[in-house]
């Protein structure tokens, strides 16, 4: 149910960044801070792309491209397709599958800890390939847990409070239908009108006993 980190939009663009260092001078869509291109292959005026020029040869990204990661945009359910999606943003459950209780002051480091994430990761986008977003922008829309007294708190800290939504294995969860996916309805993405919260795209799911 739960996205991963990939998207549809061509893992390999990622992979080029992560192995780049500049050669060539490059004009973006962006002025932010951004990782190196490496050697520039676009044309003047055409979206950045290049070719690493650093740890990895073209040759080896085209390896792991035909061997690794080619059927990656035949899904189209990834983080990055949500962040397309909602411009820029990115809906998160949270969900305290724990018989600790989850204290308020660790309630409020859950968002600013997957803001920073976010924003390391796409560090690496900025600018590449015309990617649009400069910032993802982070929101914690709900909390699961099996029961409210599990809570050190019952006001908004994470959004809206669900309480006694179990999955088929007791886990707690957000509603079904606050879930936010692509599916085969029109427009192809799933119906979330029935939510009484905010949708979400992804859960945080903090596991007790977990590593």
């Amino acid at each position: 149910m739960t996205p991963s980190l990939l998207s549809s939009i061509p893992a390999i663009v990622l992979v080029t960044a992560l192995t780049a260092n500049p050669t060539n001078a490059a004009v973006s869509n962006t002025s932010a801070a951004h990782a190196t291109f490496g050697t520039i292959t676009s044309k003047p005026g055409e979206c950045v792309i290049g070719d690493p020029n650093t740890y990895i040869t073209p040759k080896d990204l085209k390896w792991i491209w035909d061997n690794r990661m080619q059927e990656v945009t035949t899904y189209n359910n990834w983080i990055l397709d949500h962040i397309v999606h909602n411009k820029g943003s990115i809906n998160y459950c949270v969900r305290w599958d724990s018989d600790k209780k989850l204290t308020k002051e660790i309630a409020a480091k859950l968002q600013p800890m997957l803001t920073r994430q976010h924003a390391a990761w796409n560090h690496w986008l900025i600018g590449y390939n015309c990617w649009p977003y400069d910032e993802i922008k982070v929101n914690v829309v709900g909390v699961a847990v099996k029961d409210a007294s599990l809570l050190g708190f019952t006001d908004d800290t994470l959004g809206k409070i669900y309480a006694g939504d179990l999955d088929k294995d007791g886990s707690p969860q957000c509603p079904e239908n606050c879930y936010r996916s692509v599916d085969g309805s029109p427009g192809g993405w799933s119906e979330s009108s029935g939510c009484k919260g905010e949708p979400f795209d992804i859960s945080l799911w903090p596991k007790q006993g977990l590593g």
